[in-house]
């Protein structure tokens, strides 16, 4: 994990925030995620979507992740019952 500045993450592009996760103070998220800082990413186990479930005090999960991993599985299961 990295903190860089706002104008250099957006690109350019307009930034949507997407509601607030938690009741904690934003200085108290921005401590615990400041805490985090050099923390190697990982797609699976520790993605941007686990990292602010838990700098917010949240159970650090990935819903996306684990639609895109039943997508997977299912389309795997189909290929394979279909072949019988």
């Amino acid at each position: 994990m990295a903190e860089e500045k706002e104008e250099i993450f957006a690109d350019g592009c307009k930034i949507k925030i997407h509601g607030y996760p938690s009741q904690l103070p934003p200085f108290v998220v921005l401590r615990k995620a400041r805490n985090k800082l050099g923390t190697k990413y990982d797609v699976f186990k520790w993605n941007c979507e686990h990292f602010v479930r838990w700098a917010h005090g949240l159970k650090p999960e990935s819903p996306q992740l684990q639609v895109a991993i039943l997508g997977v599985v299912s389309l795997l299961v189909f290929a394979i019952t279909r072949k019988y």
